[in-house]
């Protein structure tokens, strides 16, 4: 082929290439034409942006209203009160009640950011857009508290929160635990507790350059400003709403000096809504200080009174403590007793002069034996009961029933604890104080509604510490 042959060819395809990008680029602007006449020729469309009241401002759309055409994207945004968390953003309209249908007119291109965009796509009334809010969670109460009156060393720090607070406020999570690592250098044995695997302990804080570190707690000397976490174990939620930090027994803090508590903000709780779940902080970190004395407290409570009384196997009231160390003087059906109504009558009435009674005491109850009075340790099975006193003064006191309608058959230790504001416990007295030296026992009882066993016998009552050998025989 020669050279002209060839530059015909060329300029021929030159020209046809040209002229179909002509025809596509005026294809492609005739449809634009016709989607600028279209969207010309459309309805505005109102929407509003409505939050609950008191739980914020709308920041965007202005005025919390939009006036918008199909295939108008238009910014929204919402600043939460002090007391709210914005969680997601929610589209209603009273003409389409399904989320997924609503996406065909109205779509939040991530509905999950505070601050985003909204794509109008077709016109649709009543639509209202809602920011999803949370209130944050607050701290109630607090103690020890700085009144002019100094408290025991070994007071125990108490934080209550109106929420039930999440378990990573206070423990690290794997990732979290793998990110210090990174960041910090540590190992496995710069974690606490001491001895603490990873994955396998919940891990509180780690030390650093002689420092303890609790994740979102410190705890300073407040004169001397210095790192005292050291100087308190480690803490836990005694219920889902209260934080406890106990005192070091063994590292108190130093006499007379003022201590600052720090609790960050980054405590939380959970909610989840449709979903989707979220971690929901405090507003802000709270801050207080409180100053000790010279003393602490290593005193037990001192229990005044206990009762434990049952119905026994003709529906008469029966009184099983207190006991004394001689059990001769007791019939076995005082000892151990079938339940007639599956509940138990107790009566404690207790208090403590050094950092005073906590507001509840724990009721153990010990299934050891099981219908057939077969022994089941080690697979036993205990429940602990936290009761509330219902008089709290001087001395509390608490008087009620409990029900053991829902507990299994079997053979069972009841075992009560009472502890002071610090700790210190009172471990199942069964002869009060003033009644001469405390016998440390267990009420025994049997839940059963079948004839399997008859009635228990005491065989052996010779046995050292007060304890007794207890059989049954066939009936």
């Amino acid at each position: 082929m020669n050279k002209k042959v060839f530059g015909i060819l060329l300029s021929t395809f030159a020209l046809l290439l040209v002229s179909c990008q002509n025809f596509l680029k005026g294809r492609e602007a005739s449809e634009q034409i016709k989607a600028a006449i279209t969207y010309a020729n459309s309805d505005y469309t109102l929407i509003k942006v409505k939050p609950q009241n008191g739980t914020g401002t709308v920041v965007k759309p202005a005025g919390g209203e939009a006036q918008q055409k199909p295939s108008d994207v238009f910014d929204l945004s919402f600043e939460p009160s002090a007391d709210y968390e914005f969680v997601t953003w929610k589209v209603t309209s009273k003409k389409i009640s399904d989320a997924a249908d609503l996406e065909n007119y109205i779509k939040i291109n991530d509905p999950d950011k505070v601050e985003t965009t909204v794509t109008f796509k077709k016109p649709l009334e009543d639509i209202i857009i809602t920011p999803v809010v949370v209130r944050r969670p607050k701290i109630l109460s607090y103690s020890p508290i700085y009144t002019g009156s100094l408290s025991l060393k070994d007071t125990k720090i108490q934080v209550i929160f109106d929420k039930k607070m999440d378990r990573s406020s206070i423990y690290y999570s794997l990732d979290e635990i793998k990110e210090l690592k990174a960041e910090l250098g540590l190992s496995d044995q710069d974690f606490l507790p001491e001895n603490a695997v990873p994955g396998m302990t919940d891990i509180y804080g780690y030390k650093k350059n002689g420092e303890y570190i609790y994740k979102n707690i410190l705890i300073k000397n407040n004169d001397e400003q210095t790192n005292i976490n050291n100087r308190f174990s480690a803490p836990y939620f005694e219920s889902p709403t209260t934080l406890i930090i106990p005192a070091n027994k063994d590292l108190l803090p130093e006499n007379y000096s003022f201590i600052s508590v720090s609790i960050d903000k980054s405590f939380c709780y959970e909610v989840e809504y449709e979903n989707m779940s979220k971690k929901i902080g405090l507003f802000e970190s709270k801050d207080w200080v409180y100053q000790v004395n010279n003393q602490d407290d290593n005193d037990p409570p001192n229990l005044s009174e206990i009762k434990i009384k049952m119905k026994d196997k003709n529906g008469q009231d029966l009184e099983i403590l207190p006991w004394d160390q001689s059990f001769n003087n007791h019939t076995c059906s005082q000892l151990i007793e079938k339940l007639e109504e599956k509940k138990i009558y107790i009566k404690v009435k207790a208090g403590d002069e050094g950092s005073g009674l906590a507001p509840y005491f724990d009721v153990e109850l010990n299934r050891f034996r099981n219908n057939n009075y077969e022994d089941l340790f080690p697979n036993n099975t205990i429940t602990t009961l936290k009761t509330y006193y219902t008089s709290i003064g001087r001395e509390s006191e608490y008087e009620g029933i409990i029900d053991l309608s829902n507990y299994p058959e079997g053979l069972y230790a009841l075992n009560i604890y009472l502890y002071d504001n610090n700790g210190t416990t009172l471990h199942s007295i069964t002869t009060p104080a003033n009644q001469g030296d405390p016998v440390k026992s267990s009420a025994y009882f049997i839940i059963d509604d079948n004839v399997h066993i008859s009635e228990p016998q005491i065989t052996d009552d010779s046995v050292p510490n007060g304890k007794v050998i207890i059989s049954w025989a066939p009936p």
